[in-house]
């Protein structure tokens, strides 16, 4: 978010009300959905559930899983299987 104010010439405070205003999410929600989002992509695409944790950041697979879980009801293994069926 920092990084983001600096290069728009705001203060991190007030990009980050901007934030909330535009998109209905702060900052750390988006960012999570955008994550999650690029999961599915490259768990269609054949990446393991553990690459996919790994490459995206996330501390522990199972952090991960539980995440995923949380965000579309399902674990990342049954939604593959869902989607290819």
């Amino acid at each position: 978010m920092e990084e983001w104010a600096a290069w728009a010439g705001l203060a991190p405070r007030t990009l980050s009300r901007r934030f909330v205003l535009e998109t209905g999410l702060t900052f750390s929600a988006w960012r999570r959905r955008c994550l999650l989002l690029r999961s599915v992509e490259m768990l269609i695409a054949g990446e393991s559930v553990t690459a996919v944790a790994i490459d995206l950041g996330y501390e522990t697979v199972s952090s991960f899983i539980e995440l995923f879980r949380r965000q579309f009801g399902t674990t990342p293994g049954r939604y593959l299987k869902r989607s290819s069926g």
